[in-house]
Formats: C-alpha cells, structure tokens, sequence
C-alpha cells in the first residue's frame, strides 16, 4: 500500500513537472510571436 501510494505520488509531480515545463514553452512561444507582430507593425509604420 505505501508503495503504490509513493508512485502515485512520484508520478503526479512528474506530470505537475511536465505541465509547468511545458506551461513556460508556451509563454515563451507567444511572447516572441508577439514580439514578432511587434515588429513587423513597426516596419510597416516605417515603410508609411
């Protein structure tokens, strides 16, 4: 019983690890999508 309660356990902060890890891919892929955008309005002010 207190084995299968330690995988479970161990087996839930991996996948809590998983989920933040991929969480933080996540912002990092819109904040440079937004940066991106950013700059492409600016090169469109610029060429105006």
């Amino acid at each position: 019983m207190i084995k299968q309660k330690i995988i479970i356990l161990i087996i839930m902060a991996s996948n809590l690890a998983l989920s933040v890890i991929n969480s933080v891919k996540i912002v990092q892929l819109v904040r440079s999508a937004i940066l991106r955008s950013t700059k492409q309005m600016r090169f469109r002010k610029h060429l105006n």
